[in-house]
């Protein structure tokens, strides 16, 4: 993890779409209603975060300490988390530079063109009195989604302190791995998912972008 997070100091994440958030006709449960995504350049790594409007109930920051964008009273405020929502947060990437072929969104066949899935969910179990964390990665083979080996982290004082909502980082090295369907020099298709329940991947409470990067200009 040490290695992977070594450059998201270096400058500020690049806001990438932006959503409504705190309205009405938006997720009830605040630490799912995404307000925006954004991806960070850390050299070795990408990293790709949603700001929610309320982050401070989930069960990613219980036994945290919640500070800034994770709080809806903004900077200066400060507490440790003792929320137990359910979190589940979707990355895919659209990363060959084109649009076709592909896999299709987990609750959108009409939407493809996308190569990787990445889910991080983080479930409070209160018999243990912490929140389990799963991740799994997806690589597309012939328009079906497989497990993968791709290695996934994050980091739950960067997510609780600095973001205000879940992020996930991996190496890029690992994309790297699949060059029948990762290209680095060609214009990146992002796409977040957000949602509280870990049963159905059909089932979702929010969404942002997709929007593109150009990885190597930000």
């Amino acid at each position: 993890m040490n290695d992977l997070f070594s450059g998201i100091e270096g400058g500020a994440p690049v806001p990438l779409a932006m959503d409504n958030c705190g309205t009405t006709g938006e997720p009830s449960q605040a630490s799912v209603d995404i307000c925006g995504m954004g991806m960070k350049d850390m050299g070795s790594g990408f990293g790709f975060g949603a700001n929610m409007y309320d982050f401070s109930n989930s069960s990613v920051c219980n036994k945290e300490k919640i500070s800034g964008y994770a709080l809806l009273g903004g900077a200066g405020t400060e507490k440790i988390g003792t929320g137990n929502d359910t979190v589940v947060f979707f990355v895919y990437l659209d990363a060959d530079g084109s649009t076709f072929g592909g896999c299709d969104l987990g609750h959108n066949s009409s939407a493809s063109g996308y190569e990787f899935k990445f889910r991080y969910s983080s479930i409070w179990n209160s018999s243990q009195a912490k929140a389990i964390e799963t991740f799994n990665a997806y690589t597309c083979d012939n328009s079906k989604w497989i497990a993968s080996d791709i290695k996934l982290n994050v980091w739950k004082k960067i997510m609780c302190s600095e973001i205000g909502g879940p992020m996930i980082g991996l190496e890029k090295s690992d994309l790297n791995r699949f060059p029948e369907i990762y290209d680095s020099t060609k214009d990146m298709r992002v796409y977040v998912v957000s949602s509280n329940n870990t049963a159905n991947a059909s089932y979702i409470s929010d969404t942002a972008g997709p929007s593109w990067a150009t990885p190597g200009s930000i």
